[in-house]
């Protein structure tokens, strides 16, 4: 099973491209290259991201990194997140970690979200400092309070676990629902899971958590599961295979607990196996009886 860290560390490298900023038309990039050649900042980092995605340009990570750093020294706060990004990742530059602590923390304290959601997970990992959960759980928060849906999902870990706060679950869901309902699938897993559970809403007799709500379980494990999420996908598998909150059918069972195995998912192969040798056993027992009833018969 992948670690969180593991986890976040995929969102990692996506977080370049998802990241909202001017919009533009991509055919009109000359204009830009030349307000951006007069040192208008903004433009600088525009062309830097055309560049880096290979949106009307060419894709080129180095021209990329020197428009973000033109951009990111006049004091461009989306630059400088992006420069900690290409530090980060190595993509354009020789990959420096504390480099690219050094311009998080810079768009950090100007309030930028996506940086500070990347500080806390370099806090929270160790990459570039050393690694301190409660400094990881200060700039989640202030990521989280921004908006950042990963922010928001991995504080919510952090309250599940007790990393660097103390641990609640009622905190946890909390920050997951709102992770959640911006199509973060990772809440959406962790979502589905403390409600098939029992975990952070209202108190009930299982102690703690959520009173135990499968249809919401279910609602959740198919939003992340239909993006893709594997841990979700095995969790829908299991609610079809034991009947939780859906009726049983062993093909969406089948059908689920294969999509997480495409993946690489080691509890989906588990219970894939498990399943098949379910079905055996019941044909066997059915061939069994048939035979029996025909010759008592």
């Amino acid at each position: 099973m992948k670690s969180k860290s593991e986890l976040m560390s995929e969102d990692f490298q996506k977080m370049l491209e998802s990241e909202k900023f001017v919009e533009i038309e991509y055919d009109s990039l000359e204009e830009y290259e030349k307000a951006a050649e007069e040192g208008i900042a903004t433009a600088q980092h525009i062309f830097g991201k055309a560049y880096y995605n290979g949106k009307g340009v060419e894709q080129d990570y180095e021209r990329a990194f020197y428009w973000f750093v033109k951009a990111a020294k006049q004091g461009v706060a989306a630059a400088q997140h992006n420069l900690g990004l290409c530090y980060g990742s190595g993509r354009g530059v020789v990959q420096v970690e504390e480099r690219a602590i050094y311009w998080y923390k810079k768009a950090a304290e100007q309030g930028n979200s996506y940086a500070q959601n990347n500080l806390g997970w370099c806090y929270e990992n160790g990459k570039g400092v050393t690694q301190d959960t409660e400094k990881a759980v200060y700039w989640y928060e202030k990521a989280a309070e921004g908006g950042d849906a990963h922010a928001q999902n991995s504080l919510g870990w952090c309250y599940e676990n007790g990393k660097g706060v103390v641990q609640d679950d009622e905190k946890a869901v909390y920050w997951y629902k709102k992770a959640a309902h911006q199509g973060d699938a990772h809440a959406q897993n962790s979502l589905g899971w403390c409600y098939e559970t029992g975990k952070g809403v209202t108190p009930n007799y299982y102690g703690d958590g959520v009173v135990l709500d499968y249809e919401q379980a279910i609602y959740w494990y198919e939003k992340a599961a239909q993006q893709g999420d594997s841990y979700a996908q095995n969790h829908l598998g299991r609610c079809y295979h034991y009947k939780k909150g859906v009726r049983r059918n062993y093909k969406q069972a089948i059908y689920w607990y294969k999509k997480a195995v495409d993946q690489g998912n080691e509890y989906a192969k588990k219970n894939l196996r498990s399943l098949y040798r379910g079905i055996i056993f019941l044909i066997i027992n059915i061939i069994v009886i048939v035979f029996i009833l025909f010759f008592w018969i």
